[in-house]
């Protein structure tokens, strides 16, 4: 796979050091839960033995990082607005 991978990676300028079937793999298992799956799913699809495995294997990519924290950040905020009912 490999012998096939890496040239054709080249050819489209998609090569880099580290690139390889690997380097898939841990995308697809970083990305899984990012576009709505679940740790036991990124868990199953790379055949880990347990998903402590999938937890070190997984990158929290920093735009991530962000989207999450400005998510409770807007939460903190609505819940810190005094409540209108009642007036």
């Amino acid at each position: 796979m490999r012998q096939t991978l890496k040239p054709a990676a080249k050819a489209e300028g998609l090569d880099f050091p580290g690139f390889g079937p690997h380097s898939l793999r841990r995308a697809n298992v970083t990305w899984r839960p990012e576009v709505g799956g679940s740790s036991i799913e990124a868990s199953k699809i790379a055949d880990h033995a347990n998903r402590k495995i999938t937890e070190e294997y997984t990158i929290v990519q920093l735009k991530r990082q962000d989207e999450l924290t400005c998510r409770i950040q807007g939460r903190r905020a609505k819940a810190a607005k005094p409540s209108q009912k009642g007036f």
